[in-house]
């Protein structure tokens, strides 16, 4: 019985958990690393193991949105950069476009409505 109700918990989750995408990730650990953290730190809030964080963590560092730093301790943290700021803002702003579709989807399918999509970037 216990083995049943162990399964019906994990085929609930599959509709739920959703694979992010890598800017998705981006613009999580960007927006995480705007004080500066620690290697381990970045690892366990933005929920990647230490091989994609170091993957991750090279490809912003080789775009100059992040940087390494070091703290008054002397050890390695990585901070966000203006250009990484910049990148945040962005994709902030693309996830409240998204947001917005969805609820005028049948109007832009039927070729009605007066909506702006600049209406909510403001």
């Amino acid at each position: 019985m216990a083995q049943c109700y162990i399964v019906s918990i994990f085929a609930l989750g599959r509709d739920t958990w959703k694979n992010r995408s890598r800017i998705e990730i981006m613009g999580d650990l960007l927006s995480k690393c705007t004080g500066g953290l620690k290697r381990t730190h970045i690892m366990y809030k933005v929920n990647l193991s230490y091989k994609q964080l170091c993957e991750y963590l090279e490809m912003l560092e080789q775009a100059a949105l992040i940087e390494l730093d070091y703290d008054d301790e002397g050890q390695k943290i990585f901070r966000t950069t203006q250009k990484g700021f910049e990148f945040v803002d962005y994709y902030q702003r693309l996830n409240r476009l998204a947001s917005i579709a969805p609820e005028y989807e049948s109007d832009i399918r039927a070729g009605i409505g007066t909506y702006s999509y600049t209406d909510n970037l403001r």
